[in-house]
């Protein structure tokens, strides 16, 4: 149920120091818990609640499952993640569900060429990769056996008896999945405010600048949890502060600016 204009009125310091945008998300699934959250195509919207549930429960579940049963690290603490995907609705519930592990991401441009993708990986020092099916072999092509970093199909995080329904030709995306999962896997949720485990200062996420010639010229940037709540009140200001935030908003896409010069990103 989508609510009124009056029930939806956050103010427009929404970032207290030091905080994250998943305690920020957090915190709006607690206060508006049936407000849209995604919306997919021709899918029923995901609310709030239905992704705090994905977020900070089963998908951190599934992301912890797979990483036990494929990688071969030796380092201390969770493995890092990067993700080479189209802009799906998998991607920022998946992003979010690293950062409560807690471990950073890093995201592969799907437009770039399969040795710069090699590139990003190396200088991230990722430990597994998830990818769309579509780009996998390209990416094991240039990413060779030594070491051996494992390759996932990103739509694995969905268990199979849950995954799309090929015999409904009207099922497009990954939300009536996700929905059946989470009816299935949650009977019962508690919306919690903060996630305590999670550092403002350490690294969320790692873009890539779109100047790249060659996978010898990569540059990145990692982004801080502290530096992401920052710029995610730098955008609300940008686009029009209190006003812009005093009725439900809905938005196609990330809202990222080019280059990566600053990474805008708000979850309403």
């Amino acid at each position: 149920m989508q609510p009124s204009e009056t029930d939806f009125r956050p103010s427009l310091n929404l970032v207290d120091q030091p905080t994250t945008l998943l305690s920020t998300f957090c915190r709006h699934a607690t206060r508006t818990p049936d407000a849209d959250f995604l919306v997919e195509r021709s899918n029923a919207p995901l609310s709030y609640a239905q992704a705090h549930g994905l977020v900070t429960q089963l998908l951190p579940r599934k992301l912890r499952s797979l990483t036990d049963s494929t990688s071969q690290r030796v380092k201390p603490g969770p493995p890092s993640f990067a993700i080479l995907s189209t802009n799906t609705s998998l991607v920022p519930l998946i992003v979010m569900a690293c950062w409560f592990i807690p471990t950073k991401v890093a995201m592969l441009s799907a437009n770039a060429d399969p040795l710069i993708w090699a590139s990003m990986v190396k200088v991230t020092g990722t430990d597994i990769v998830l990818a769309e099916p579509a780009f996998i072999d390209a990416l094991s092509d240039v990413l060779g056996t030594t070491p051996r970093i494992p390759i996932l199909d990103i739509t694995s995080v969905i268990p199979a008896e849950f995954s799309k329904d090929q015999s409904d030709p009207g099922e497009q995306g990954h939300l009536a999945a996700l929905v059946r999962w989470l009816r299935h896997g949650l009977s019962t949720h508690h919306i919690s405010k903060l996630p305590s485990q999670i550092s403002s200062a350490s690294d969320a996420v790692t873009l890539f600048t779109s100047s790249a010639i060659d996978q010898n010229t990569v540059k990145c940037v990692s982004y801080s949890h502290k530096i992401l709540a920052v710029s995610s009140e730098r955008i609300v200001v940008m686009l029009g502060g209190a006003q812009y935030l005093s009725k439900p908003q809905r938005h196609l896409g990330w809202l990222p600016l080019s280059h990566c010069f600053e990474f805008c990103i708000v979850f309403w």
